[in-house]
């Protein structure tokens, strides 16, 4: 009685033990195509928030507050000497400051996906090559210069 008490318990162990090899082996090959860098070879790239001053007539009159995000191809990023972060935030800054025609009361009119296309395809001109895929607007919001100082004065104790 005591002996077949024992296999059974070695049983047991014995099955819980390969479950728990069998576990870590299948997690240790996990599938590259799930990998996010290995799709398709492209990198996804967030850039920091920046602002964009914006001007009329002469006066500042608030701030285009933006966040981007770019997919570059991994093997020309890797061969690139320069960062094309520094390119693609530069293009963004002259589009939105000086070429864009923007109506900052009614921000949800502007064409962010041609904004995207516009900076993509301008970046691409630039680093002589189709390393960036895609350039995406995360964020792009616009804070008059009232408001920041409302804020300001809001903060003082």
């Amino acid at each position: 009685m005591i002996v077949k008490a024992g296999l059974a318990g070695l049983v047991a162990v014995a099955a819980a033990l390969g479950a728990g090899y069998f576990a870590i082996g299948a997690a240790g090959h996990a599938d590259p195509a799930a990998d996010p860098a290995h799709f398709g070879g492209l990198d996804y790239v967030k850039l920091e928030p920046f602002a964009v001053p914006v001007i009329e007539d002469g006066a500042l009159e608030g701030y285009v507050l933006t966040e981007l995000v770019f997919t570059i191809d991994a093997h020309t990023k890797a061969s690139l000497s320069v960062p094309p972060e520094f390119f693609i935030r530069e293009d963004a800054f002259r589009s939105i400051y000086g070429e864009v025609a923007v109506d900052f009361d009614n921000l949800d009119r502007v064409d962010l996906e041609a904004l995207g296309e516009s900076i993509r395809g301008n970046v691409n001109a630039r680093l002589e090559t189709e390393a960036i895929a895609s350039v995406l607007v995360q964020r792009f919001d616009y804070v008059a210069r009232g408001a920041i100082r409302d804020n300001a004065v809001r903060e003082q104790p």
